[in-house]
């Protein structure tokens, strides 16, 4: 599908652009029929156009999204110069993967995890005590906005030598200090927060595309204003365990606990924390004469009341 704006200058083609990709992130895909990408070409003049990959997120995460576009550059390359096909059969397939899973993830294995998950999760909070300045509606739009915030390098070093020293990853520092924030501006000492795992523990996953990608639900027991580093080797326990038993689906999870569901939250957390390892966002590249950079969207939907982003960067760490 061509989208042509070659009339449209400046801001009003920009705006054009954002208000196209945004129509197309909203147009839902049909389940029983529809192929799982969608792909769109806007054209905004003889050498210059926007291309919108839309994956359905049941076919995809968002390590995908980089196997998508490694493949693709590869693939433009060789029929930019008519060359064969490079990309090598695939060894095993998504559905390789689908049924091992369903036939390992059940029995006593399956119930060990879910035994563990029960354990961790009893009594749950079925909602952060944040205070809110709406009240919610009743039903949530994830219609969100996005605040960046920038630490020193200095600030960003000193974290990774407490790292360090206390035999932790950063991310488990980060976990531990907004645990902190959120027990004491929540006026609740457990803190509850969700956060993805790439799940892709073998080398075979990693250039597959599919929807791998799990959410642990990690907990933290702030009470009796501990130590920041016996918090710390709290979280580490906590972040240690719940990897520990992973493989259980959350959706799957969310079944076996049975929390009181709402449609104005979600269920088990409603706030996320994810950091970065893998170098930050889509770079831009050059494939057979032809300079692609990554778009920038205005439109930021979120799936969560609270989502904190945290990347290393040669700058600091980007929140």
């Amino acid at each position: 599908m061509l989208f042509r704006s070659r009339q449209l200058a400046g801001a009003q083609q920009e705006q054009a652009v954002q208000e196209a990709a945004a129509a197309d992130a909203a147009t839902p895909f049909d389940l029983a029929s529809d192929v799982m990408l969608r792909v769109r070409f806007l054209r905004l003049g003889s050498d210059a156009g926007v291309l919108l990959f839309n994956m359905h997120h049941i076919a995809s995460d968002g390590w995908s999204m980089g196997v998508l576009v490694k493949e693709f550059a590869a693939q433009y390359a060789a029929l930019a110069g008519g060359a064969p096909d490079p990309l090598p059969p695939l060894a095993i397939r998504y559905a390789d993967y689908a049924q091992w899973q369903r036939e390992w993830l059940s029995g006593a294995v399956l119930d060990e995890q879910l035994d563990y998950w029960q354990r961790q999760l009893a009594d749950l909070p079925p909602v952060h005590g944040l205070p809110l300045d709406h009240a919610r509606p009743a039903q949530a739009s994830y219609a969100g906005a996005r605040h960046v915030v920038t630490s020193s390098v200095a600030t960003q070093q000193g974290l990774r030598r407490l790292a360090q020293r206390e035999q932790a990853t950063l991310f488990m520092v980060l976990h531990a200090a907004l645990s902190v924030v959120l027990a004491r501006h929540g006026n609740s000492a457990d803190v509850v927060i969700g956060t993805p795992v790439a799940n892709r523990l073998q080398a075979e996953l990693e250039d597959l595309i599919g929807f791998f990608v799990n959410t642990l639900v990690l907990r933290t027991d702030c009470s009796g204003n501990p130590a920041f580093t016996a918090l710390l080797q709290q979280v580490k326990a906590s972040n240690l365990d719940a990897q520990a038993h992973q493989d259980v689906p959350f959706d799957h999870l969310v079944e076996r606990l049975n929390p009181l569901r709402s449609a104005q939250y979600s269920p088990l957390f409603q706030i996320m924390f994810s950091m970065d390892t893998t170098g930050g966002d889509l770079a831009a590249m050059a494939v057979a004469g032809v300079r692609f950079d990554p778009l920038s969207a205005n439109v930021v939907a979120t799936k969560f009341e609270l989502t904190f982003n945290a990347s290393e960067t040669a700058n600091g760490l980007v929140f």
